[in-house]
Formats: structure tokens, C-alpha cells, sequence
């Protein structure tokens, strides 16, 4: 599943080459993340358009920017995180009504 629309999900499986091997599967809730996408829905200034869209939806107050998700993925696919395995990550800012 790929869907980056603006309120994206991502899920990303991986598995050994008999398939029993280390397997991890999470899914990625995207919430807001600045983007040419939303940038060409913007009338005006963008800034403001963002700020905006974060009073509006965001519990954090902010849009996320991309390269903040990048650390996510890169941290998720990394040695460091070898352990964790079945995850859902909600990247919303708090939008998210989960705990």
C-alpha cells in the first residue's frame, strides 16, 4: 500500500529469503507534511497557508517536513531497530485518535 496523498499511508514489508528469515511489516499513518502537493493548493502565502492547515487539523500546531519522515524510515529500516517488528506509526502531529 502507497498513498501520499495528505493524509498518506505507506506500508512496508520485508522478509529473509525463505520468508522465515527476519520478517518486519509496519504501517506509516501520515498525517500534514509540506509538499509540492499542498503547496499548489495554496492561495497566497504559503507560510500562512500551512499555519493554516495546522490550527486547523495539527494538535501539535505544526506541519511536519518530509526530511522528518525520512528519519523515521531510515531509523525503521535500520540495524537499531532490528527489534521492532509489526509496527503502525501514526506521523500526525497528534491528529491521530489513537493511544
Amino acid at each position: 500500500m502507497l498513498d501520499l496523498g495528505l493524509n498518506g499511508k505507506v506500508a512496508i514489508i520485508t522478509g529473509g529469503s525463505d520468508g522465515l528469515g527476519r520478517a518486519a511489516a509496519a504501517a506509516f499513518c501520515i498525517g500534514l507534511v509540506r509538499s509540492a502537493q499542498i503547496a499548489r493548493r495554496a492561495k497566497g502565502d504559503l507560510e500562512a497557508h500551512y499555519a493554516e492547515l495546522a490550527k486547523q487539523r495539527v494538535p501539535l500546531g505544526r506541519v511536519a517536513h518530509a526530511s522528518e519522515f525520512a528519519d523515521l524510515f531510515a531509523f525503521l529500516v535500520s540495524e537499531r531497530a532490528s527489534y521492532i517488528t509489526g509496527a503502525s506509526v501514526n506521523f500526525d502531529g497528534g491528529s491521530g485518535m489513537t493511544v
